[in-house]
């Protein structure tokens, strides 16, 4: 056996012909209620959405409730991957999110995402009460939690720039946790959903032939009076705008995806011999761990944990994140049964600031959100409402601080170590790695990820199947992995 290629070991049941990082996911498996139109060459619409991830369904959703014609597209199936391989929390309260964004971008950036970050939460929910979507929605509270007395500093300072930003959170010290924590921030009235149903209740919704799902998008020009969106099949179609909704951008002229920082961490769903917590929580600790409970059919709930992260393309892509998640649930929990394992990925930018509006400085009609930092929940949300006004010719107060042109404040000490990841990959990797596949986006060195049997991209973040299929991008075509 070729010993370069990448091992499947994602799925507890593995199959013949499975892809792990599309099936292994507690979310993956859902009911499909809408009926997908394969793309005819020559089609006209007002906006062409690329991506049928959340954010790209959200997105589609107000445009067409706005009146507007829409023509969905995406590599793989409603889901996206992003979405279908997420924890599914609907918060405001992300970690020590305010902190950062204080830190790099200011305090009146940190409140206006929290301004952007309540709206999506209400917003989101209304949305699914008024189109009936059937997703599992939970209200529940929000945790930012210090497990260990080193991390406490942390937790209270991000309950004081959550404060300053505009959420309505608490410090408590007590918790439904089995084991004591040194203190938590707790954020009231939010939610957790199960995000494939949500999606494949968005898809349903829209118009019919709205949708074609595995259809890449390979190429995206703008002229003066419209889009032309050129796809892997051929066929092209022509819209006013086009909205690039892919995770990581899949056209980027202004280099989107090099002021961002690949990241990869993982989940896994069990089976626990006592009650599964109802808040949602998240540790500030070196090893962070993420808790929410998820329906498990007629057995009861299962308790979802997450954590084990890392750099996306780093060697530490093996089936050991799993047994490290595993060993943490077994002596907090008791003896899990595990029924699901899968890793998440998404891009952080460089300002802990999703990019949402232009693609680029100087484009009109081509759009764009990308750098969620795996709180997509909410941010798809945040990108729908800014890319609908955006194109309507409208503003929200709150968007400028998103705006996707901006460059000088993304220009700071975090931009280091990922110009040294991309010199290491693109450069030395080439003389010490020779036989490792290359990303055909810049040119980096792959490497294999062991526990979802794929390559990916140590620099900005794409993901190749073992034949050398793109699974992720912002690379559009196939490598070479013979």
């Amino acid at each position: 056996m070729d010993d370069r290629r990448p091992m499947n070991h994602a799925r507890l049941d593995p199959e013949e012909g499975t892809q792990p990082w599309a099936t292994s996911s507690l979310w993956a498996q859902t009911d499909r209620a809408h009926q997908p139109a394969p793309l005819d060459d020559g089609e006209e619409v007002d906006v062409v959405v690329v991506g049928a991830g959340l954010a790209g369904l959200l997105t589609a959703t107000l445009l067409s409730r706005a009146g507007a014609t829409v023509r969905v597209l995406d590599r793989h199936e409603v889901g996206g991957v992003a979405t279908r391989n997420t924890t599914a929390k609907v918060t405001a309260l992300q970690g020590t999110r305010y902190q950062d964004i204080q830190a790099a971008a200011g305090a009146h950036a940190a409140t206006a995402y929290a301004t952007a970050q309540l709206e999506a939460v209400a917003g989101l929910r209304q949305l699914i009460v008024d189109l009936g979507i059937d997703c599992a929605r939970t209200d529940a509270s929000a945790y930012t939690y210090a497990a260990e007395a080193d991390a406490e500093p942390a937790a209270r300072a991000e309950l004081a720039a959550a404060r300053a930003a505009g959420l309505d959170v608490s410090w408590v010290t007590d918790t439904e946790l089995p084991y004591r924590v040194a203190g938590a921030v707790r954020l009231n009235d939010q939610f957790h959903i199960h995000p494939g149903r949500l999606c494949a209740g968005l898809a349903a919704a829209l118009p019919a032939g709205t949708i074609a799902e595995h259809t890449a998008v390979t190429g995206l020009d703008e002229g003066r009076d419209a889009c032309t969106v050129s796809t892997a099949g051929g066929a092209t179609v022509r819209a006013g705008h086009a909205v690039l909704a892919t995770q990581a951008p899949v056209i980027d002229p202004a280099l989107l995806a090099n002021r961002c920082t690949p990241k990869q961490s993982y989940c896994l769903a069990a089976r626990t011999p006592g009650p599964v917590p109802e808040g949602m929580y998240l540790s500030c600790d070196q090893d962070t761990r993420s808790l929410r409970p998820a329906a498990g059919g007629d057995d009861g709930p299962v308790l979802v944990v997450g954590g084990a992260g890392h750099h996306t393309g780093d060697a530490g892509a093996t089936p050991e994140r799993w047994d490290e998640l595993t060993s943490w649930a077994m002596q907090h929990f008791g003896s899990v049964d595990v029924t699901h394992r899968w890793a998440t990925h998404d891009l952080v930018t460089s300002d802990h600031i999703p990019f949402i509006g232009r693609l680029a400085p100087g484009a009109h009609r081509r759009w764009v959100a990308t750098g969620f930092a795996k709180w997509g929940m909410t941010n798809a949300h945040v990108a729908a409402r800014i890319l609908t006004a955006g194109i309507a010719g409208e503003t929200i107060e709150w968007a400028p601080t998103f705006d996707a042109t901006r460059i000088r404040r993304t220009l700071n000490r975090h931009m280091l170590p990922i110009g040294a990841t991309a010199t290491t990959h693109l450069l030395l990797d080439r003389i010490t790695r020779r036989r490792e596949p290359r990303c055909t986006h810049q040119g980096c060195v792959l490497r294999a990820d062991t526990a979802l049997g794929t390559w990916d991209c140590p620099c900005h973040g794409s993901r190749f199947a073992a034949d050398g299929t793109v699974i992720q991008g912002p690379a559009t075509t196939p490598t070479d992995v013979s």
